[in-house]
């Protein structure tokens, strides 16, 4: 068989030229253009690592179908050719879903080529969508994503891993109109037959490198980088196909996070000049935020995709169907069309307060007293100010569609006593009810009701300074009454050249520093309050804090109670670790409890 290299219509061997443009055939696979004495092949329309996907008629019923065939030069390169195709025949074979190609036949030709047969699906893939440079709109999103989600779920049911997810491997496709496909629509133009029109089918194909999951862990555990390279598309693999690692149903998941990536914001994470820039992005850089390239995406969303696209396969969504549940959690703020959103306006006296909403950080009134927060789903919303040096003012709100002005006037704490309030004190917090007046849209008074202003703790008091430097003292002390530090530490030191016992000693006392300075800077200044350094700060303080510091200690316990006393420490060393953590415990659970500081929830 011979293909025109400009139109790439099929021709039988015995011409020469292209009847339609004239240039010149090149042979493609061996034999005639009819395979089995029912497909006849008419174009290719795509060619890939180790097979070509042609467009055929079947020659009796007259109805398009898509063939794909193993390029002969593949097949002459790699010994398991065969066994590949077979295995990737079966998969998709295997998969009986809306959303999945459908394989309809299997066949070998007499030259000994290997062909399977599969619907023709006339549309575009998701990857010409998205690099024509048009904002894909929420809905449209939603219905694409949605049904890919259902398609890989049902794969992943199987236990079969498309290892291979990117946007060229998804095609869209409009519903069939009722002359075509015979079905009960609508003859007018009534909007049930509009909708129906736009509507795009997403299907998943190319199930080339899918692999049955059960199978493969049975097999001997050969990393696919020692099988050959590597496995799978740079743009979306998951960190553990770049570091050649068994991929499982997890593995999918990060590829799908970096699809929905794609589709929100119109790139793609992780990009670069090279082939190992890219890899290192997925193996070791923290993708961008999502917000920060488009504003308009919730926050509930942006955390589905961040989670998905965690480089720990244990700290992503663990199946298709709990993606899903966050997807549509998270696509269900950003579907709220923009005119159904609530606005709260608040005018604030004295003006530089802070505004959380349901406990999240609005930011602060301006010089003006004022802020407004827009956005917000029409409901019930818990509404806090805070300013040093006043009493917190607290309520559940009620936003409505369209713009609810507020105003709120906080009170001084030594100015307890005004008209119209009163004042209670219970478990040591000071409570103190007075109104607040609501204004309509008009400027008018609406109506009065009760708001309770509690007595906010000083978010630097006294006592949470003495529980960080009582920290730090402590585990100073057993720093310099215990030698060695920890049983770990001392077996290392022992059993070889390097003295450690001392370095780790100093990282602990770092350590301990290190939480207790984050959590004070945090809680006491907004400037820091979610500050990237801080976070950093405190999350690394906590690492070493938890393998030099809780570990050790837990392994001291059955040393200390133990016949071999030979690394067993002294009782002080229990105590005064249970101390310095007690005191570290304490003070985040203080500073927790305000809700001023997110970065360890």
């Amino acid at each position: 068989m011979k293909e025109c290299v400009r139109c790439s219509r099929c021709y039988e061997d015995n011409l020469k030229t292209c009847p339609s443009d004239g240039e010149v055939l090149a042979e493609t696979l061996p034999g005639s253009c009819v395979i089995d004495s029912k497909y006849k092949l008419e174009l290719c329309i795509g060619r890939g690592g180790m097979g070509a996907v042609y467009k055929a008629v079947h020659v009796h019923l007259n109805r398009p179908f898509a063939i794909k065939t193993i390029l002969p030069e593949f097949a002459s390169r790699t010994p398991d050719a065969a066994e590949l195709f077979k295995q990737e025949a079966k998969s998709a074979a295997a998969i009986q879903h809306p959303n999945i190609v459908a394989i309809t036949d299997f066949g070998t030709t007499p030259q000994g080529m290997f062909y399977y047969v599969m619907e023709f699906i006339e549309g575009t893939t998701l990857r010409e969508e998205l690099y024509k440079g048009k904002e894909m709109s929420p809905k449209r999103i939603y219905n694409i994503f949605k049904q890919v989600l259902a398609g890989v779920g049902a794969a992943h049911r199987l236990h079969i891993v498309h290892r291979d997810l990117k946007p060229s491997n998804i095609v869209l496709t409009k519903i069939k109109d009722a002359e075509d496909d015979l079905l009960l629509l609508p003859l007018d133009d009534s909007e049930e037959k509009k909708e129906r029109d736009d509507a795009e089918i997403a299907k998943v194909v190319d199930f080339g490198l899918a692999r049955f999951v059960k199978d493969s862990m049975q097999r001997k555990k050969t990393s696919d980088a020692e099988a050959g390279g590597l496995v799978g598309s740079p743009l979306y693999m998951s960190p553990e196909q770049c570091d050649g690692l068994e991929a499982d149903e997890r593995s999918d998941i990060y590829s799908l996070g970096v699809i929905l990536f794609h589709m929100l914001t119109g790139e793609v994470p992780f990009k670069g000049d090279t082939l190992a820039t890219i890899l290192t992005g997925h193996l070791l850089k923290e993708p961008p935020s999502l917000r920060a390239i488009n504003p308009a995406i919730p926050e509930r969303l942006e955390k589905m995709v961040l989670k998905a696209l965690s480089k720990k396969p244990h700290l992503r969504q663990q199946s298709i169907s709990e993606m899903l549940e966050e997807f549509e959690a998270g696509m269900a703020d950003y579907l709220l069309p923009e005119a159904s959103k609530s606005t709260l306006s608040i005018r604030s006296i004295p003006p530089a307060c802070e505004v959380y909403v349901d406990d999240e950080y609005k930011g602060r009134t301006n010089a003006e007293g004022r802020l407004v927060i827009k956005g917000l789903q029409p409901g019930s919303h818990k509404v806090r100010l805070t300013l040093t040096g006043y009493l917190e003012w607290k309520q559940d709100i009620n936003t409505v569609v369209g713009e609810t002005p507020l105003q709120v006037q906080l009170i001084r704490k030594e100015d307890l006593a005004f008209a119209g309030s009163k004042k209670s004190t219970a478990g040591g917090k000071t409570t103190v009810t007075s109104t607040s007046t609501r204004r309509g849209s008009s400027g008018a008074l609406k109506y009065s009701e009760p708001i309770e202003y509690f007595e906010q703790t000083n978010p630097i008091s006294s006592f949470d300074v003495t529980l960080a430097v009582l920290a730090v003292l402590f585990a100073i002390a057993v720093f310099l009454a215990t030698s060695p530090v920890d049983p770990v530490s001392f077996y290392i030191s022992q059993h070889t050249a390097y003295p450690l016992d001392r370095l780790i000693g100093v990282l602990t006392i770092l350590s301990v520093a290190g939480i207790c300075s984050a959590l004070i800077l945090a809680d006491h200044s907004s400037e820091y309050r979610n500050s990237p350094l801080i976070k950093s700060m405190f999350n690394l303080s906590a690492t070493i804090f938890t393998f030099l510091y809780i570990i050790p200690f837990v392994l001291a316990i059955p040393l200390k109670f133990g016949e071999n006393k030979e690394y067993s420490q002294p009782m002080i060393w229990f105590v005064g670790r249970l101390i310095v953590m007690a005191c570290c415990f304490n003070l985040q659970r203080r500073i927790k409890a305000r809700k001023r500081v997110n970065f360890f929830i």
